[in-house]
C-alpha cells in the first residue's frame, strides 16, 4: 500500500527530479535549489507557493519516492466563492505506478490539508490542451469552471529616441497613497469598544444607508484628513457571506478610478466587480494583486 508523507530534507533529490520531469523547461539545479529552499523559508499563510510538499513512497519501491503533490493556499482561484482557496500547484506520479491509485491518495491528503485549515473549496488548472491532465481532475471529482487565454507581449524601453515611441511621460511614474485601512466585524460595538479602549481610537458609527459602516479615527484630524504626517484613519465594515477575501486591507486614493482600473489589470491584477459611489466620500473599488492580497481603490470627491 502506498504511504504518503510530508517531504523531507532528505528528499529533496528526488523531489527535483520529479519536479523536472514534471516542468522540464526548468533545469535540474533550478528544481534542485528551489527543492532545497523549501525547507529554509517560512512556508506559513496564504500566498507561499508551495506551502505544503507531500510524497508518496511504495512499499515495492525500496523507499523510492514515486510522486509528489504541491499545494498551496490561495486568496482567489477562477470559479471560486470562498477564501482562501486550497490549490493544487504541482502534482506528478512516475509513470511505472501510475493507474493504481497514487496520484488519487497524493490529491487526498492535499485535500485533508486543506479542509484543516479552514479551506471550503479546492482548485487547480492545467493547460487548454493538456487533456490527460484534465480527465485527471474530472476522475477526482474537479468540475470545469473556466477557459482563459493568455497572452504577453514584450515591452521596449520609454525613450525619446523614435525607435522606442514616445517620450517617457512622468505623470505616468506618480505614486498614490495609502489613504485609508479597513478591517471587517461581525460585531460592530465590539470592535469599536477594542480600539477605543486598547488604542484611544475615536469610532463613529454610521446608518444603514452606509451599510453600517464604522469610521475609526486614529489621529488628531480635520476635515481634510489627519494632521499628522504618514498617519492614517480607516473604518471598519459589516462581514458578508457573498463577499470574497473579507480581510484587513487599505485604500489607495487615485486620480482617476477608471483609469486606475485599467492600470492594475495591465500590471496582473483583478478587479473585483464595478466601482460603486459613496455619497460624500468618492467612487471606490477593491482588487487582488498577483499575490491575492485584496486592496481597494479610491476617487474621493474634490474638497472645495
Amino acid at each position: 500500500m502506498v504511504h504518503i508523507r510530508h517531504a523531507e530534507p532528505a528528499d529533496v533529490a528526488a523531489w527535483a527530479r520529479l519536479r523536472s520531469a514534471l516542468w522540464p523547461d526548468g533545469s535540474i539545479d533550478e528544481h534542485t535549489a528551489e527543492a532545497a529552499a523549501f525547507f529554509t523559508t517560512p512556508r506559513v499563510g496564504p500566498g507561499v507557493i508551495p506551502e505544503a510538499v507531500f510524497v508518496a513512497v511504495a512499499p515495492d519501491s525500496g523507499a523510492q519516492i514515486i510522486g509528489f503533490v504541491e499545494v498551496s493556499r490561495r486568496m482567489y482561484a477562477e470559479g471560486c466563492e470562498t477564501s482562501p482557496v486550497g490549490f493544487l500547484e504541482g502534482w506528478y506520479v512516475i509513470p511505472a505506478y501510475r493507474r493504481q491509485g497514487v496520484g488519487r491518495a497524493l490529491v487526498l491528503e492535499a485535500e485533508v490539508w486543506a479542509r484543516r485549515l479552514g479551506c471550503r473549496e479546492f482548485a487547480s488548472d492545467a493547460l487548454v490542451g493538456n487533456t490527460e491532465s484534465a480527465a485527471a481532475h474530472h476522475a477526482l471529482g474537479f468540475e470545469e469552471v473556466e477557459i482563459i487565454r493568455c497572452f504577453r507581449k514584450d515591452l521596449k524601453p520609454e525613450t525619446a529616441n523614435e525607435d522606442y515611441g514616445r517620450p517617457l511621460n512622468t505623470e505616468d511614474l506618480s505614486m498614490d497613497s495609502v489613504v485609508h485601512f479597513e478591517m471587517p466585524y461581525e460585531n460592530r460595538e465590539r470592535i469599536a469598544k477594542f480600539y477605543q479602549s486598547a488604542f484611544g481610537w475615536k469610532t463613529q458609527m454610521l446608518g444603514a444607508d452606509m451599510n453600517n459602516y464604522v469610521l475609526a479615527t486614529t489621529t488628531e484630524s480635520t476635515d481634510a484628513g489627519p494632521t499628522k504626517p504618514g498617519a492614517i484613519n480607516g473604518g471598519f465594515y459589516g462581514k458578508m457571506p457573498d463577499r470574497p477575501m473579507q480581510y484587513p486591507s487599505v485604500v489607495i486614493a487615485v486620480n482617476d478610478v477608471t483609469r486606475s482600473m485599467e492600470k492594475v489589470v495591465a500590471a496582473g491584477g483583478k478587479v473585483l466587480g464595478e466601482p460603486m459611489e459613496i455619497p460624500g466620500v468618492g467612487h471606490y473599488v477593491s482588487f487582488v494583486d498577483p499575490e491575492g492580497n485584496r486592496v481597494s481603490m479610491l476617487q474621493p470627491i474634490p474638497r472645495r
